[in-house]
């Protein structure tokens, strides 16, 4: 009776692991030409790998989201400069934050200069990829998938 205990328990930990590395795992994108395409995780987010000014960091796209949100203790890491402050209206409520520029964001071999971002002193986790960045692509779902696309608009692509 006790290995059966134990075994449950083994079993239940294993998920649980399992479970909590599944939310903070970037998938691996696939790029073609052009197009970056990121498969969807366990719970149906997207998340990638990417960079900021040339620094590599972690991506949860949301379409939620107005612009990039960086998570402050993130923000002074990447050496970006606080400006003027402003109100968030966020999941949780109202909190504070500041505006900032990036000078290029990467994502595959799609960049985008000069792209408005909020310093998030309340965000904890990855960088929120919001719609000042992903207003510059056509994307849609399909298969489970995120398919982006710079427009014709002056975006970079790398092929």
């Amino acid at each position: 009776m006790a290995w059966l205990a134990i075994a449950s328990l083994l079993l239940v930990l294993t998920w649980l692991f399992d479970f909590l590395g599944a939310r903070s795992a970037t998938q691996p994108l696939r790029v073609s030409g052009s197009t970056v395409i990121i498969p969807a995780d366990r719970q149906g987010h997207y998340r990638a790998e990417g960079e900021i000014n040339g620094q590599p960091v972690k991506f949860l796209l949301d379409t939620g989201a107005t612009a990039v949100a960086i998570p402050e203790k993130l923000a002074q890491q990447l050496g970006l400069k606080k400006g003027q402050q402003i109100q968030l209206q966020t999941a949780n409520g109202i909190a504070r934050g500041y505006m900032t520029r990036l000078e290029q964001v990467r994502l595959g071999s799609i960049r985008v200069n000069n792209v408005r971002a909020v310093i998030s002193p309340g965000l904890g986790g990855d960088i929120l990829l919001g719609m000042s960045f992903l207003r510059h692509l056509n994307w849609r779902h399909a298969n489970n998938e995120l398919i982006l696309e710079p427009q014709s608009t002056g975006i970079g692509a790398e092929g």
